[in-house]
């Protein structure tokens, strides 16, 4: 989030981020220097959903042209669309994954680590629970000196009140323990189904928005539905060394 609100655009404009769509933010037309905009979204007859991102300054200007002062309008950039790119990602990430087999068991150890830290200690939800019981104790106390004609019936109002909230506050801390108990009788479950995700993105079986954003910088678009990729300065320990150098592209330029 940090280096995204740094970002400054490709020659001198803005470059601004939006997580929204897959791309955003980080197409860069060759031919103005303009980033890529979030074009039209079609459904296809197999039911997928295509979307297409264009030149910022083609669709304010139109098509390249030129006025009798020689001052230069519009751009001839093509039209990009997402599933292409989405596909060029997947060969990225097959040229740079070394190693498939530390990267699945990595994954693995991690989201155990992250349900374990979850869970708290057995004493924690008793303390709650003695809580919850305290504060029931506190409100029929203040409903039998009300009926002794100690304190007024407002009184009582506001004190019941007062206690539940405090015993909202708690039976929300419960609830929330009972999802992580939940989750630490589910973690094989949980478990497996991370592993076989983050297998079926290493392999390329499956596309992931997040490690596209993760991974990519930048992607210049030239004509003819050409790019350039270049990857983030730091992926970790799991990816080829290539930073801040040109990733890949398919139209053969060094």
């Amino acid at each position: 989030m940090k280096r995204r609100q740094q970002l400054k655009n490709y020659e001198n404009n803005f470059k601004r981020h939006s997580s929204k769509y897959t791309f955003s933010g980080k197409l860069i037309c060759n031919e103005c220097g303009k980033s890529y905009g979030v074009g039209s979204t079609k459904k296809l007859e197999s039911g997928k959903i295509r979307r297409s991102y264009r030149c910022r300054t083609r669709v304010d200007n139109g098509r390249r042209t030129i006025n009798e002062l020689g001052e230069v309008y519009g751009c001839d950039s093509d039209i990009v669309y997402e599933d292409v790119l989405k596909e060029c990602i997947k060969e990225i990430i097959k040229a740079i994954v070394k190693d498939e087999e530390n990267i699945i068991n990595a994954v693995s150890k991690l989201v155990e680590k992250t349900i374990n830290k979850r869970i708290k200690k057995q004493e924690e939800e008793n303390i709650l629970y003695n809580k919850k019981k305290d504060i029931k104790d506190e409100i029929q106390k203040a409903i039998d000196l009300c009926i002794k004609g100690i304190i007024s019936e407002e009184e009582l109002v506001e004190k019941k009140k007062e206690k539940e909230k405090e015993l909202l506050h708690i039976n929300n801390e419960l609830k929330e323990q009972e999802k992580e108990n939940n989750a630490i009788e589910n973690k094989d479950i949980i478990i497996k189904k991370a592993k076989e995700i983050i297998t079926d993105i290493v392999t390329t079986k499956q596309f992931s928005d997040e490690v596209c954003r993760t991974l990519i910088d930048k992607i210049v678009v030239y004509k003819k539905n050409e790019f350039d990729f270049y990857l983030v300065g730091n992926t970790g320990d799991f990816f080829s060394k290539k930073e801040g150098v040109l990733l890949y592209n398919n139209h053969g330029k060094k």
